[in-house]
């Protein structure tokens, strides 16, 4: 086997089980304490929001995969064919500790959670075509922004409520800095989805504005991004810093056309710099 084979491998094993969602999801809520110029709040409701995210991704994608009408033939569910044991046991545990926790966390945390999940669940069922009637999918150019703001509703406001603060002082500023970076993100994703989404009739910003306005509206919101982090109640290395970390990837991907070539790469590279965003926070 070849380094290239091995490498290969983990990299679709990471981006495949949702690592980087997850680790993603926990990072950016812990960062949001220290953004607030306080300490990473730490509680039961990590664990709720990592098992809810497990649990969301995983079954979206397999009902996807039960209701494709060719299940063999696409590439993008090898990697599930190949472990469909274990993606059922993850979505039956992850389930499982996602009801549990809900249970033990707080009212506020409970009520926030439940209405990101019922909006989330609206826009993500059924999992493949334009949805039933009910579905949010059926809103034209409602994907990226509903995606954006259920992250940042969950990685802001459900620490602060945890904690005890519902509001604090750059909260609002918290929010709009998050809200950027993770619609930036989000507008990466639908590029890259973007004839997938029209064969299912959805319509996104991508679909519409095309891939060079996508862009240009991309790097406009990092910048936006960046200037808004300088802005935050704590020490400039740490506000800025960690923001040029997770856009400098972000900025490579829009300006260098060849890497959107490898889906999987490009899958690295987003979630990754959410990562990177929250860690370099923590360890600032």
């Amino acid at each position: 086997m070849t380094i290239n084979y091995w490498s290969l491998r983990v990299t679709e094993f990471v981006v495949r089980s949702n690592i980087l969602l997850i680790t993603a999801v926990v990072l950016l809520s812990l960062a949001t304490g220290v953004l607030a110029g306080g300490q990473p709040h730490t509680g039961l409701y990590l664990l709720l929001l990592a098992a809810a995210c497990s649990f969301e991704y995983f079954l979206h994608h397999y009902l996807k995969f039960i209701l494709s009408g060719n299940r063999n033939a696409p590439e993008k569910f090898s990697w599930l064919l190949h472990n469909l044991k274990a993606v059922r046991v993850i979505i039956l545990l992850s389930g499982a500790v996602t009801v549990i926790t809900f249970l033990l966390v707080s009212r506020t945390v409970m009520l926030i959670v439940l209405l990101t999940g019922f909006f989330t669940l609206l826009y993500s069922l059924p999992a493949r075509g334009e949805g039933s009637v009910f579905s949010l999918r059926r809103i034209p150019l409602l994907k990226t922004f509903a995606t954006a703001l259920i992250w940042t509703v969950i990685t802001v406001y459900v620490p602060f409520a945890d904690a005890g603060f519902v509001e604090t002082t750059g909260l609002s500023l918290i929010f709009f800095t998050r809200f950027l970076l993770l619609f930036s993100v989000a507008l990466m994703f639908d590029l890259r989805d973007v004839a997938e989404d029209r064969s299912a009739g959805i319509l996104t910003i991508p679909g519409l504005a095309g891939r060079r306005l996508t862009l240009v509206l991309v790097s406009v919101l990092l910048l936006g991004f960046m200037g808004a982090s300088c802005l935050l109640p704590v020490a400039m290395p740490d506000r800025l810093l960690p923001a040029l970390a997770a856009a400098a990837p972000l900025f490579m991907i829009i300006f260098i056309p060849r890497l959107w070539a490898d889906d999987l790469f490009l899958a690295l590279v987003l979630d990754g710099s959410l990562v990177v965003y929250g860690l370099g926070v923590l360890l600032g």
